[in-house]
């Protein structure tokens, strides 16, 4: 027979402990980091991100592999790597946010693991659980 028994570290002293970030939060602030890279209105610069959308525009109206619609590709491009530059803050300040939630999650995930060694636990936990798995057996040998 096995028999198992959770018991998991206190880390309720801990900063941010109880700010545990859900997976969908972390996706949704990647994927606006990402956006926000190829879309100048998502950092705040609608001008650009209309020019870009007009140039989108332009470009899907024209035939495949055409020169001009080349040209319009390029200069889209350039359009979104300036706005790029213009609001590299704005753009690095998402990309930590994302890093920050996904390392919050991350450091979640190890403080609520169940396999930390008996030796960081807290005595008084370990005899609280001695004391559960007693009574536990004692009401099944009824």
């Amino acid at each position: 027979m096995v028999a198992t028994a959770t018991l998991r570290l206190d880390f309720s002293e801990l900063p941010g402990k109880h700010q545990t970030p859900r997976p969908q939060t972390i996706a949704s602030a990647r994927a606006l980091a990402h956006r926000a890279a190829h879309d100048p209105a998502l950092l705040g610069d609608e001008t650009r991100g209309e020019a870009k959308r007009e140039l989108a525009a332009r470009i899907d109206a024209l035939p495949r592999h055409s020169p001009e619609r080349r040209e319009l590709y390029r200069e889209m491009h350039e359009l979104r790597e300036a706005a790029v530059r213009s609001h590299a803050d704005e753009l690095t300040a998402l990309r930590a946010r994302a890093a920050r939630l996904a390392a919050q999650l991350h450091d979640a995930e190890i403080m609520d693991d169940r396999t930390w060694s008996f030796l960081f636990h807290d005595p008084s936990s370990l005899a609280a659980l001695r004391a559960d798995i007693e009574r536990a057996f004692a009401q099944a040998a009824r």
